[in-house]
């Protein structure tokens, strides 16, 4: 009987255990997602500053990221004028994509 109340205490702390993990990697996923976005804000910051310095034109580095199946995907073009152009060719066209 003492083993068996035990264990069903043990049981008992298990699932509480169980029921943070799930709201603490959620938790920590949009986190993640906080993080790496400010990270992208820096970098299309800085670069879009390299870029207007640099080339002497009124130019944007973007860089979108999305999120699925637990992956990060991001997507780089440059602005010019509110008009979206290759970042490989300096045109409008097809965003470039990194995995």
């Amino acid at each position: 009987m003492r083993r068996s109340q035990q264990l069903a205490t043990r049981f008992g702390e298990l699932n509480e255990y169980l029921a943070v993990a799930d709201k603490v990697t959620v938790a920590l996923e949009q986190l993640n997602e906080q993080l790496f976005q400010q990270l992208l804000g820096i970098v299309e910051e800085k670069l879009s500053i390299a870029l207007q310095e640099i080339l002497d034109q009124p130019l944007k580095f973007k860089a979108t990221a999305d999120f699925k199946r637990g992956q990060a995907t991001v997507e780089f073009s440059i602005d010019r004028d509110g008009n979206e152009e290759d970042i490989n060719r300096g045109q409008g066209g097809v965003r470039r994509q990194c995995r």
